[in-house]
């Protein structure tokens, strides 16, 4: 039987022509969150979608000593137990992000996920690990078609003087950056063999994106 939800999920869709990959990614990330609360995400608060932000960092920790949580609205995250930085080089994007939580981190590499990111794969996380052991590399990074995927990604310290030049130059392309040095690039066949349907890249900005998704998978007392 077709809910509201549903209805409303599968015109928000269809409308794009976003690929069936795609939309199972977006929809599984979903799950993720819902699983986790065992209610439909057009009812979820935002203390909800802060506790789940806090879950997350708690998974993050059983595979890294130090967390970093880099945002230019620290207050929202007065609650988290965890550093907080926010950018030194302002109003440049990702690219910014990523400069902070380098010029902070303790460690040679860092891992970078999304607070809109909400599947955390440990499994994969633990892959790219090895593959940065193999060779000198400055990150490790997966290409998805002909995109890069900016996050769900290693960076290395070394990196910030480049990241600086290329920032400072008004260039914010994390592409460009990348092609520009030796990263591991994963390739979509080995990253999908972790995460089949792709969830582990996929973002949601606004609690508002959730009324957009709906779950392909069978749940167990949910309706959509």
């Amino acid at each position: 039987m077709s809910s509201p939800l549903r209805t409303q999920f599968i015109n928000h869709l269809t409308l794009p022509r976003r690929s069936p990959k795609t939309k199972e990614a977006y929809i599984s990330a979903v799950y993720g969150l819902t699983r986790h609360y065992m209610t439909s995400p057009d009812k979820l608060s935002g203390k909800q979608i802060q506790d789940y932000l806090r879950y997350l960092i708690e998974k993050l920790k059983d595979e890294f000593d130090d967390i970093i949580i880099v945002s230019n609205k620290p207050e929202y995250y007065s609650e988290v137990n965890c550093r907080i930085v926010s950018d030194i080089i302002k109003g440049k994007g990702p690219l910014s992000g990523i400069h902070a939580g380098l010029m902070n981190a303790k460690s040679r590499y860092v891992y970078f996920t999304a607070c809109d990111m909400p599947v955390i794969n440990i499994d994969y996380i633990k892959y790219m690990k090895k593959c940065l052991d193999s060779g000198n590399y400055h990150g490790c990074i997966t290409q998805v078609d002909d995109r890069l995927e900016p996050f769900n990604a290693f960076y290395s310290k070394s990196i910030i003087g480049a990241i600086e030049c290329q920032l400072n130059r008004g260039k914010r392309s994390v592409f460009s950056l990348v092609k520009s040095l030796d990263f591991y690039i994963v390739n979509e066949m080995t990253a999908y063999k972790f995460s089949p349907n792709g969830d582990m890249f996929i973002n949601l900005n606004t609690i508002e994106d959730f009324s957009k998704f709906e779950t392909l998978q069978e749940k167990k007392g949910i309706e959509y």
